[in-house]
């Protein structure tokens, strides 16, 4: 990775041709050499080989009925260890969360971690593209799951995903609810 005039530049990735693809590997070596690197001082993860988990789970699925264990494998090669007592929970009080968290530079929030960084982009499958991901994003349902898109793709990655960060969860943590939501949380929360 060089800087140039304030921006990043990273190698060529093998085998990952999609812009997608591409965009998803550069901001897996960003996050792991400037976000957190003192999570990986034991050992970089595959970028790369993350991809294509991450892939495999999209690919070719119908955008809005995705099964969520598809990316049981993603998330279990996206972990890292996060300090004890440093895990924070919430629901409805994203904006007071991430200000509070400082990107994990004093508590962890599930988007803190590698593979909230990574999923927080929108994303769905293709049945036209060649790598079965759809290249326009803006095509791509939400993460907000409707009568019409019951189990969007970033619905079933984050229902997931956040199963996974909250099982990791160890020492003290905290809960941060809004309590101006009506109800301030949820059975499915």
């Amino acid at each position: 990775m060089k800087e140039k005039d304030g921006c990043y530049t990273y190698p060529p990735t093998r085998g990952v041709h999609s812009l997608p693809g591409q965009e998803f590997v550069g901001k897996c070596l960003y996050y792991q050499s400037t976000l957190n690197p003192q999570s990986f001082t034991d050992h970089k993860i595959n970028c790369s080989s993350l991809w294509e988990s991450f892939r495999d789970a999209v690919a070719f699925q119908s955008p809005c009925h995705v099964d969520s264990r598809r990316f049981d494998k993603f998330c279990n090669e996206s972990k890292h260890h996060v300090p004890k007592n440093k895990f924070v929970l919430w629901e409805h009080a994203y904006e007071t969360v991430m200000r509070y968290s400082n990107r994990g530079k004093r508590d962890f929030t599930f988007a803190d971690t590698l593979t909230g960084f990574l999923g927080d982009t929108n994303f769905c499958g293709s049945n036209s593209s060649s790598d079965g991901v759809e290249q326009d994003r803006s095509k791509c349902p939400g993460w907000d799951q409707t009568p019409e898109c019951p189990w969007s793709t970033g619905a079933a990655f984050w229902l997931t995903a956040s199963e996974y960060y909250s099982r990791a969860a160890h020492g003290e943590v905290e809960i941060m609810l809004n309590a101006t939501s009506v109800p301030f949380f949820t059975n499915e929360s």
